[in-house]
């Protein structure tokens, strides 16, 4: 009885494993967007959201963001 539970076991396992590895090796990378696409939107000064009813800006200063280390990686 008890190594029928641990064959079970087993094989779970050794298809989660296989499903697990069938996921990465088929896993498409993925790209980041350039500093450019991203200030289509976020270079409009008046671009906010509201959080906990606080208005947050989402506006980058590009000369700011260039003299960061992000802008560095350009």
């Amino acid at each position: 009885m008890i190594q029928d539970a641990l064959k079970r076991v087993a094989v779970f396992l050794t298809l989660l494993l296989a499903l697990t590895a069938l996921g990465v090796l088929f896993a498409t990378p993925s790209h980041a967007q350039t500093a450019d696409d991203c200030l289509d939107c976020h270079d409009d000064e008046d671009l906010t959201k509201n959080t906990e009813g606080k208005v947050i800006s989402l506006f980058v200063d590009i000369d700011a963001y260039r003299a960061s280390i992000h802008g560095v990686e350009e």
